[in-house]
């Protein structure tokens, strides 16, 4: 994040915190800096849903929100009116890419050294692939984002949490 933000000495920040990935904890953070705080826009990691509660609790505009495929916070870029913001993919099934790697390499594929995934990005102009993300059934802290080609093969959010473990 610092090194990009480099490259855009415009850009100021005026505060960074720590949440835990707690979102009560985040919540109370983002009301504390929506209501004494100029802010044009709040990049979160996992914080998001909870951030757009606050601006609404605060009655105040909406600042452009950049956060996770967190299943509340798509839902929001899909239905809140006036918040404009962006989902970015940084899903628990990244897990699964690295086994695929791990058993392509111990049954001598060969594979690359260097994995780099490049994370999809849904702003609420991209109405189609938030709804292709949303997952009505999922509670809002579930990452949506769960097929990550080629390397996993979920058939979406209800494969996932339909897993069992062995013996179930």
């Amino acid at each position: 994040f610092q090194e990009a933000l480099a490259n855009y000495p415009g850009i100021e920040v005026v505060a960074e915190t720590f949440t835990g990935w707690d979102p009560s904890t985040g919540a109370q953070q983002a009301l504390d800096l929506i209501t004494t705080q100029e802010i044009d826009g709040i990049w979160t990691s996992g914080i998001d849903y909870p951030v757009v509660e606050q601006f609404q609790a605060a009655n105040v505009p909406f600042a452009a929100i950049v956060g996770a495929d967190n299943n509340g916070f798509v839902k929001q870029l899909l239905e809140v009116e006036g918040l404009k913001g962006a989902a970015v993919t940084n899903p628990p099934a990244i897990g699964a890419v690295g086994m695929a790697i791990a058993l392509d390499a111990l049954t001598g594929k060969n594979p690359e050294k260097v994995t780099l995934l490049t994370p999809q990005v849904f702003d609420n102009t991209n109405i189609e692939g938030l709804k292709a993300l949303y997952a009505p059934d999922q509670q809002p802290g579930w990452s949506t984002y769960v097929n990550i080609e080629p390397y996993t093969t979920y058939g979406g959010s209800a494969d996932v949490s339909a897993c069992k473990a062995p013996g179930e």
